[in-house]
């Protein structure tokens, strides 16, 4: 029996999830295997396609294409690339018998997050020790895109949408204009805008946060931005002198904090200290991050990260504001 509206989902239940993988190079050997791992409590058991895509079980509504095959049709040690994986949690429990909608929602909700971790080190795994550096990165979240229900009777329910949608609301400040008109007759797009702009993307809500790029990015694009407000806005002597101290190797005394403070006082008329307090501090702690990542291999938190660049994209206001005066 398959497919059903209802089966009795009482006893031992399992979650039978489909993952998109990219281009998951497998060997020959290992095509319609499984590889069976505990987690949370949870046994999970990984399903590889055989030759022609397909696994054992509930198939979902996208039928793949034969694997594609590097090597010859002979050759024992040819690789196949497989662009799902399959993923079986048995959850060791069940609704009893009767069940329902939510209720059944509530056992793939259960399930999920062990499945994806697990797809997640597999792709690491892949990624890091087996050279496939074109897998996804490893702060994106593998994310199923079917879910099937399975009793101890080998009976399978319908297949259940897994939706990830997040809405992103935003407030009158931070709403584009929406008028690109002059989008074809614009100069190049200036460098630290573009990385500030990547930075933000790499926390936007709707993306899996890179955490690491975030704060990376957003540090590069202050070091880019403050100099060239601080060059643009002096003249004469001052303009001569800060092209000198921007060549110094000494990257601790000219650093952005320093920049934004002890040469914005003499050459803006006002430091980020003094402007605001708050937003001097955010921008010390972009930089907390910032040297925990490069020098400690640190991955910060999406909170932290996020806090990060909104502190770079008040400060390059803040910049801004002395380019329009």
């Amino acid at each position: 029996m398959s497919d059903q509206d209802y089966i009795a989902l009482a006893g031992d239940v399992s979650v039978i999830f489909y993952f998109d993988v990219g281009e998951l190079h497998i060997a020959r050997s290992k095509l319609s295997t499984t590889l069976e791992v505990e987690r949370d409590g949870l046994s999970i058991f990984v399903n590889f396609p055989d030759a022609d895509g397909q696994f054992q079980g509930p198939q979902p509504e996208r039928r793949p294409l034969p694997l594609a095959r590097i090597g010859e049709a002979d050759d024992p040690y040819a690789l196949f690339i497989a662009h799902r994986l399959q993923v079986r949690v048995e959850l060791g429990h069940g609704l009893g018998s009767e069940g329902s909608g939510n209720a059944e929602y509530a056992l793939i909700r259960e399930a999920e997050p062990a499945a994806s971790a697990v797809v997640r080190g597999v792709l690491d795994w892949a990624r890091v020790r087996d050279g496939q550096v074109w897998l996804p990165l490893q702060h994106a979240k593998p994310r199923p895109f079917g879910a099937w229900l399975t009793n101890q009777a080998g009976e399978t329910t319908h297949s259940y949408g897994t939706p990830h949608g997040v809405m992103v609301v935003l407030n009158k400040t931070e709403l584009p204009t929406g008028d690109i008109a002059g989008s074809l007759k614009a100069n190049e797009v200036p460098e630290a805008e573009s990385l500030l702009a990547e930075a933000r993307w790499a926390v936007w809500p709707k993306h899996d946060p890179d955490t690491k790029r975030a704060v990376l990015f957003a540090a590069i694009a202050l070091e880019i931005k403050t100099p060239q407000v601080l060059l643009a806005v002096a003249d004469g002597t001052s303009r001569r002198l800060l092209e000198v101290l921007f060549k110094r190797p000494d990257e601790t005394s000219m650093s952005v904090n320093f920049q934004m403070n002890a040469l914005a006082e003499v050459v803006l008329g006002s430091s980020l200290k003094d402007h605001d307090g708050r937003l001097a501090k955010a921008v010390r702690d972009l930089y907390l991050l910032r040297n925990d990542v490069v020098h400690r291999g640190q991955t910060p938190d999406a909170k932290d990260a996020r806090d990060a660049v909104t502190a770079a994209e008040s400060a390059f206001r803040w910049l801004g504001q002395h380019l329009e005066d």
